[in-house]
């Protein structure tokens, strides 16, 4: 396990994902089995994304596995659109797919009351549910009776510093930390370069941890 330049790890190096980009290429290239193989590849990290990005109301109407499902038949259809001229990662690519059937369904079951759904960011309905994700990924699960005490304390307070944040800088933090996003693929899905990425993510995470007045193992990330 690597470390990205802005000092976080459990990340493939550049080089391997580099390689790991071309056999996928390759792959999908080959011809359905192909796709098939590089789509089940990245089907839970999707799946993930989409279950993190899903509104409660939603949830309560669609499977996030059906939305997997769409993506899948999307993906198929337009295969060749993106081999003609891929211009990121055959994950990215799935990712990007994900975030628009996401919002074709937003779209669909709300209608004009989810007026700003077509901005990637409004996807985090569920402030609350992240929040608490926000913070086990951070800081680990609460072990002492104090840190269980504090808990729900900590979770509001994540909460409302995530909100204070520009939307740009909450994305960053949730695509680095809930989607468990490489600096790179962060790179790629913001059209950076991966010094640019890392350079934003720690500008936001800095910003996060500066409205977090009791976590100081939050604070600690920024001492990379």
């Amino acid at each position: 396990m690597s470390r990205d330049p802005d000092g976080t790890s459990s990340h493939p190096t550049d080089l391997n994902q580099s390689m790991q980009a071309i056999q996928d290429l390759q792959l999908l290239q080959s011809g359905e089995d192909g796709f098939a193989s590089v789509f089940d590849r990245y089907r839970q990290s999707l799946l993930r994304i989409a279950r993190i990005r899903m509104a409660r109301g939603l949830l309560s109407r669609i499977d996030a596995n059906d939305i997997i499902q769409d993506v899948f038949l999307e993906a198929r259809r337009r295969l060749g659109e993106f081999l003609a001229e891929p211009q990121v990662a055959s994950f990215v690519w799935l990712r990007q797919l994900t975030i628009q059937i996401l919002i074709n369904h937003h779209r669909s079951h709300f209608g004009a009351a989810c007026r700003t759904v077509t901005r990637e960011v409004s996807i985090y309905h569920d402030s609350r549910t992240s929040s608490a994700q926000m913070l086990e990924r951070l800081m680990g699960h609460a072990t002492s009776p104090s840190q269980r005490l504090h808990r729900k304390e900590l979770i509001d307070q994540t909460r409302d510093a995530l909100q204070q944040l520009e939307p740009i800088d909450r994305e960053i933090i949730y695509m680095r930390h809930l989607e468990e996003l490489s600096n790179r693929q962060v790179a790629e899905v913001l059209a950076l370069d991966t010094s640019a990425a890392s350079k934003r993510y720690q500008r936001a995470i800095r910003r996060f941890a500066a409205l977090i007045q009791d976590c100081q193992t939050l604070r600690s990330l920024t001492d990379n």
